[in-house]
């Protein structure tokens, strides 16, 4: 069994509590079984032997000196008495078996819940560090995956070994203890039975499936000739009057039919076989029982439960240890994120930057990353201008997003603020004066006030209140039931994407930073969306350093500058109206993606 990983990740996330207590409690159930079970052959036994309460297989079972007091007590002597007391016993233990399997499961689910909750926190930190995209040397998993999906999953692999081992371990050798007391050569003959059985079963299982992958991979092959068949069933009708295409065609289906039936004939023996080898198992058992002198019923009913006990634990286990791909495949995804190393590098970040604009330039910016790629790209931004980028792959325009927000760092070239190199300022503060507003608004699970104030934690209701006012959502938030404490669904998905949109822009400017960079949506079909939307365009670029990934026509007319990027470089920059007249494809660019009377709008503007 290999659980490198798992146990790297069970280290990392650091104790999962007093492990001790749910070995004890595994332990101290394996035992309770046990005498659960005795306690039940006595009373089969008592049973049995009606006249005479103590009997050999008693005898054998509780000693000469247990028999000895037994026998000895009148008021112990008695049949019903002897029933009553054992049945007390009995309910007695299963009520402390059931409760130490709760408590065994209990401290096994929180044991792992510990460690789920230290991963999921180790995870949000790292992917705070690698940003919105996992800027980092070895592209990783998705951060929110492995936040809900691979950390359950590592959490309920967990808790199955840490509840299933340590009793198993215990309680398999117990009953097997109990069996070869009893009757040593019968248990141990019942024991080889079965493990021969299943193995017997096992061996055939394996060549059944064997049997059935070879037919569905022939009646695949020839799925491709029936398919073929009926495509051209009307071409031999119209071409070839005089053949016979019908029969042709049955006889293809007919040979595609046939590894399907075969398969089928294969499947319906499972069943029939292992009732096959069960039967035949409790023949020889029984032909054993028959011819031994010292085989009685009571035995052989005490043998039948401790094995049946011992068979659905065992299982478990076989599967836990011999099987641990998907604890181990959960482990290994968690540790490939935490080891992925981010690019950007904190070795001189120690300056703090300003809060109030200042111009921003890129000298000689080049980057690689994947398929988006930026070549030698030098450009200037003023303080306080408005500029919009415009490009044939929006891949390429977030990856000058990156850059700003500090997830990557250039491979060439330097972004500078006031002649300071960009990675010369702390993280902490970039993040503090730059925001962005993505297209959909990246909107979180929890209350509008949740999403607005994780711009800036802590801000009361009265100054979340007019900063939605200014992105023209304040209406629409007081209309719901709850008002700024109504919660919103996975993702924001049930809002309508405008509204996202410009929750996304308030919390934006909810941090109040002096460079905001806005994915911008598409051009909104209704007259009052689209007038909503450029109002509060125009209150979040009112200030502030704006940078625009334009999707509309009026944001190109009322941008300072237009930036033109194809195919990783800057290809022009200008006034919207100056690049109309003097580049081509500035003009094929906005008759493609923002014209309004072509029809095509911005659905063809590209979103990889």
């Amino acid at each position: 069994m290999n659980c490198d990983a798992a146990g790297r990740a069970i280290r990392l996330a650091g104790p999962a509590g007093p492990r001790w207590i749910i070995y004890g409690l595994g332990v101290m159930s394996a035992l309770s079984t046990t005498l659960l079970i005795l306690v039940v052959g006595l009373i089969c036994d008592l049973l049995i032997k009606r006249d005479d309460p103590i009997s050999p297989t008693l005898e054998r079972l509780l000693g000469g000196w247990a028999v000895e007091g037994w026998t000895d007590t009148a008021w112990m002597g008695g049949y019903d008495t002897s029933l009553l007391l054992l049945i007390a016993l009995l309910t007695v233990l299963a009520i402390v078996e059931a409760a130490l399997l709760w408590a065994l499961h209990r401290q096994a689910e929180r044991a792992s819940l510990r460690v789920m909750a230290r991963l999921q926190s180790l995870i949000g930190q790292h992917s705070a560090r690698l940003g919105p995209r996992g800027a980092c040397e070895v592209p990783p998993d998705s951060a929110g995956d492995l936040l809900t999906n691979v950390c359950d999953q590592l959490r309920r692999e967990l808790s199955a070994r840490w509840r299933i081992a340590p009793r198993t371990l215990v309680l398999l050798p117990c009953l097997l203890a109990v069996g070869l007391a009893m009757d040593f050569f019968l248990a141990l003959y019942t024991l080889i039975l079965c493990v021969f059985a299943y193995r017997v079963y096992r061996l055939y299982r394996e060549w059944i499936d064997q049997r059935i992958a070879s037919c569905n991979q022939l009646a695949q092959r020839r799925s491709v000739a029936l398919y073929d068949r009926a495509n051209t069933e009307l071409l031999f009708a119209t071409c070839h009057p005089e053949s016979k295409p019908a029969a042709e065609f049955e006889e293809i289906a007919g040979r595609y039919r046939q590894p399907l039936q075969q398969a089928a004939l294969w499947e319906a023996t499972r069943i029939p076989i292992l009732v096959l080898i069960i039967s035949l198992g409790v023949g020889l058992l029984a032909l054993v029982v028959g011819l031994s002198s010292d085989a009685s019923m009571t035995r052989v009913m005490l043998l039948t439960l401790l094995y049946a006990r011992g068979y659905l634990p065992a299982r478990r286990l076989l599967q836990v240890w011999t099987k641990p791909d998907r604890a181990e495949m959960a482990a290994q995804k968690i540790m490939a994120f935490l080891e992925c190393s981010p690019v950007v590098s904190l070795e001189s970040a120690s300056r703090e930057l300003q809060a109030s604009a200042r111009p921003i330039r890129f000298d000689q910016v080049s980057v690689h990353r994947g398929d988006a790629r930026l070549d030698s790209i030098s450009l200037e931004i003023p303080a306080g201008g408005r500029v919009a980028w415009v490009g044939d792959r929006q891949a390429n325009l977030l990856l000058l997003v990156d850059l700003l927000l500090r997830y990557s760092d250039p491979d060439q070239g330097r972004v500078l603020v006031d002649g300071l190199d960009w990675r010369e300022f702390s993280l902490s503060s970039i993040r503090r004066c730059v925001a962005f507003a993505p297209r959909d608004g990246h909107l979180v699970t929890g209350t509008f006030a949740d999403n607005l104030r994780a711009g800036r934690p802590g801000l009361m209701l009265e100054h979340l209140e007019p900063i939605a006012a200014s992105c023209r959502v304040l209406d629409f938030i007081q209309q719901t039931t709850h008002g700024f404490h109504t919660t919103i669904g996975p993702g924001g998905r049930e809002l309508d994407p405008g509204i996202a949109f410009r929750i996304g822009l308030a919390r934006a400017l909810a941090a109040d930073p002096w460079l905001i960079v806005i994915q911008e949506p598409h051009e909104p079909q209704d007259e009052d969306t689209r007038h909503q939307l450029e109002l509060a365009m125009a209150a979040a670029t009112s200030g502030r350093t704006s940078i625009i990934l334009a999707s509309r026509l009026n944001t190109l007319r009322s941008a300072d500058q237009v930036f033109v990027f194809y195919e990783g470089r800057l290809h022009k920059q200008g006034e919207h109206s100056q690049l109309l007249k003097q580049d081509a494809l500035y003009r094929h660019l906005n008759y493609l993606w923002f014209n309004p009377y072509t029809g095509k709008g911005n659905a063809s503007l590209p979103t990889d």
